[in-house]
């Protein structure tokens, strides 16, 4: 590819891929993009593409993952169901799965949508697509959480199939228009300055813990001590020695307390 040109995209159209760090799927996983998810393509090789995400995170993605393009697809809808599947038409084959987060072009039918993908295959599906994120409340935020309970730890997810912390942290505050950096350090630096003790901490705000002196986790408040988040699994637990859930383990990596006030409507 003639890296003087102008930007090309790389439109994701399967319900999630591993983005690796080197172009060789042995190399470590850095995140996930979603089907719909267009990102700059900063080079090429060996059937590789590397890319750029909108939240700056860089990798590379093997080529049958998506396709290049001139422009960025332009879904009009956001996959909320869990999981769900396209058919090529009502009644057909099954072409593809989607899963919550994909980002489709999709048309209202009777019971269902027309769906055109990236790389222009059309179908048809019932899952529960939305044309605007939830509204900006910490109830949303948390209803969402708890719908990813269970949800296997995976080292860079950012889908049901398998989710890490602080891909778990953005995909649900993303399901409310509120875009939020990938990592938990990142997280952390965003919400520098809206620091509070955990006993005023309320359902949605956020809990970091540090260890070898950097962040490393990140959770969700359900309020005061109780907190969401990836470990193991998507699972609710407790800071209060006296709860049956107590994470003995973060309990003394507990650094910073951050309020989410200021983003809400």
């Amino acid at each position: 590819m003639n890296m003087t040109q102008e930007m090309t995209f790389f439109n994701i159209h399967v319900s999630a891929v591993n983005v690796h760090s080197k172009p060789d799927f042995n190399s470590a996983v850095v995140t996930q993009a979603l089907l719909g998810e267009s990102c700059a393509i900063l080079n090429y090789e060996n059937n590789w593409f590397k890319i750029r995400q909108d939240d700056g995170y860089e990798g590379w993605v093997y080529h049958f993952f998506g396709n290049e393009a001139d422009n960025r697809y332009e879904p009009t809808h956001s996959c909320f169901s869990m999981f769900a599947i396209l058919l090529e038409k009502k009644g057909g084959r099954v072409i593809r799965d989607v899963c919550f987060g994909c980002q489709l072009y999709a048309k209202t039918e009777e019971d269902g949508y027309f769906v055109i993908l990236p790389g222009g295959e059309t179908g048809w599906t019932n899952a529960e697509l939305k044309q605007t994120p939830l509204q900006r409340t910490r109830k949303n935020i948390i209803e969402t959480a708890k719908r990813f309970n269970g949800t296997p730890y995976q080292w860079g997810g950012k889908s049901p199939g398998g989710i890490d912390c602080s891909g778990f942290t953005q995909t649900v505050f993303n399901s409310v228009g509120i875009q939020l950096p990938r990592d938990a350090y990142q997280q952390a630096e965003y919400f520098e300055e809206s620091q509070i003790n955990i006993e005023n901490a309320k359902e949605g705000d956020l809990l970091f813990f540090t260890e070898n002196e950097k962040v490393s986790h990140v959770a969700i408040s359900l309020g005061g001590k109780d907190f969401i988040h990836a470990q193991g699994w998507v699972k609710e637990q407790s800071l209060d020695k006296t709860d049956p859930y107590y994470n003995s383990g973060l309990a003394g990596l507990l650094t910073s307390v951050c309020s989410i006030t200021e983003l809400l409507s």
